[in-house]
């Protein structure tokens, strides 16, 4: 009976590890997606749009920013996109599409819903279960990531009809690939891109690192689209089309504002905004998180104006983009291989680039590669053999960028860790003495530990115990009556001392000191605490 319940009791706690979790870290790397992904492409070089102003006053010159994320909003319904995360052992399901022709896994088992979603509050965009069917007034999506094979599902517009989940769309991202959807097809967004990179999430704004990508915002209406996205939803004449980039000014000051919120504006100036659905104008997408303070969210980006902001390019990309190769975490002073590679605009390696590149980091103690052009031999890959060390401990970015042409940069994060001060090990022999034999024994018995037994002649203490410790601040037991130490070369012991053979093999000299030194004053008692091990 024992044996069935301990089974039991293993097989549920196996379960409930893979179980799925909403509002879980993702535990997957970061950001999502290859480090040259349009959501992590730095425009903070990157050329106006010529019709900037146009745009600019079209969504409203003094239109606010808004965080559309926060906790809960109550009776079940929430602010921002819950985030699901699953084992890819979760069971996958049928969906019915609306648009199942731009929909990948179609009429086949293959989005990872828990069932969760059918019954609880807060798995779903909105917050009510997918049960209830609000299709009609709520866009109602799902985000799904599988961290054991680091892919992402999304849904637009569920409903669970009592035996099978319906949908308008769905769409499926590799995230550690750079697959764009086919030109004119929808995603689980509107602009035909993924949701997940572009949201504000708690664990990035209250983490170590920098944020490094753009964030998702809507307007009320848009005209076509460009690059990065692939679908249109609109036609009003002088709006911005899906893909537009916005990018805070570079002159708009933000240092009154809190340290957290000073992180996510950096990336307004560094990425930008992404617009990739029709909605309320300069709303800033995120997670759903209870954690968020909406008493400090709301007035710090309400303080911010669609004027602050300017319009990149349209469909802007970097001829081509660097991309560092170093550890996510490095010890502090250790020297580290560094590999760069320059990539084209079809994610291929840019294997005629020649530009000179120069090396920056947020550690003003690093020592950095040298400004290093590129050859025909590298084929567009440079290796920097132990050519980085970061110094400071603490999450630091490195950057990349070309000397000629200030859009050809990249970066790279990681988390310098302190090395500890290891304590040298030593071996110390302590010494106990007993009157018998028997209590000898005992103390062997009882301790179990690794230790000699030594009959040293004394009528009062005859037997002593000398145990073998290894540490690094070891003290021997108070006022001992016996010292062992290891046996110089050569040393012939007195009357008074005994040699033993120490557990390791160690040659001992068991003696019993006069005021701290023996009679002959050949060993003094010190000498038993600094063996090095």
């Amino acid at each position: 009976m024992f044996r069935l319940v301990l089974s039991l009791v293993l097989v549920l706690s196996t379960c409930a590890a893979f179980a799925a979790q909403q509002g879980a870290d993702l535990g997957v790397p970061q950001p999502l997606f290859p480090p040259n992904n349009w959501w992590n492409t730095d425009v903070s070089a990157a050329p106006v749009d010529p019709s900037s102003a146009a745009y600019i006053q079209f969504i409203g010159v003094n239109d606010s920013l808004h965080p559309d994320f926060g906790g809960d909003a109550g009776g079940g319904d929430v602010y921002g996109f819950p985030v699901i995360t699953v084992e890819g052992t979760q069971a996958k399901k049928t969906v019915d599409f609306f648009w199942p022709d731009e929909s990948d896994g179609a009429s086949v088992p293959f989005y990872p819903v828990p069932d969760e979603c059918i019954t609880l509050t807060g798995w779903i965009e909105g917050g009510q279960p997918g049960s209830v069917d609000q299709r009609d007034e709520a866009d109602r999506h799902i985000l799904m990531v599988d961290t054991s094979n680091n892919r992402l599902y999304e849904l637009y517009n569920v409903w669970w009809n009592g035996t099978q989940w319906e949908a308008g769309s769905g769409a499926h991202f590799y995230m550690n690939r750079n697959d764009r959807r086919p030109d004119t097809w929808t995603s689980a967004d509107a602009a035909g891109l993924a949701i997940l990179p572009g949201l504000v999430r708690y664990e990035e704004v209250f983490g170590a690192h920098e944020i490094r990508h753009a964030f998702r915002f809507t307007v009320r209406a848009t005209n076509g689209y460009v690059y990065p996205a692939s679908h249109r939803a609109g036609s009003t004449s002088g709006a911005p089309p899906m893909g537009t980039r916005l990018r805070l000014k570079a002159s708009k000051d933000i240092s009154t504002f809190p340290a957290n919120i000073q992180k996510i504006f950096r990336a307004f100036k560094k990425y930008g905004l992404i617009l990739a659905d029709n909605g309320s104008d300069m709303y800033v997408s995120g997670t759903y998180d209870t954690r968020w303070n909406n008493d400090v969210l709301n007035p710090a980006f309400r303080a911010l104006k669609a004027s602050d902001f300017e319009v990149v390019q349209l469909g802007w990309s970097p001829e081509v983009a660097l991309v560092a190769e170093i550890p996510a975490g490095i010890p502090a002073g250790k020297a580290q291989t560094l590999a760069l590679t320059a990539y084209d605009r079809d994610g291929n390696v840019a294997t005629g680039y020649r530009g000179t590149v120069q090396f920056t980091s947020t550690d003003g103690a690093a020592t950095l590669p040298a400004s290093y052009t590129f050859t025909a031999a590298d084929a567009g890959t440079h290796l920097f053999p132990r050519g980085l060390i970061l110094r400071t401990p603490g999450a630091h970015v490195l950057t990349i960028t070309d000397t000629a042409n200030a859009t050809i940069t990249g970066s790279r994060g990681t988390l310098v860790t302190a090395v500890p001060q290891s304590v040298p090990q030593q071996t110390h022999w302590a010494c106990f003495h007993y009157a018998t034999r028997a209590a000898a024994d005992a103390h062997l018995a009882a301790r179990n530990l690794d230790a000699t037994l030594v009959s040293t002649g004394h009528g009062d203490y005859p037997w002593v115990v000398v145990e073998r410790w290894v540490c690094g601040s070891c003290t021997q037991e108070p006022k001992p009556l016996y010292v062992a130490t290891p046996r110089p070369r050569g040393y012939v012991p007195s009357a008074d001392e005994r040699l033993a053979m120490g557990t390791d093999g160690t040659e001992l000299v068991v003696r019993r000191p006069a005021n701290g030194l023996t009679a002959r004053g050949k060993l003094d008692e010190e000498q038993s605490f600094d063996e090095e091990w």
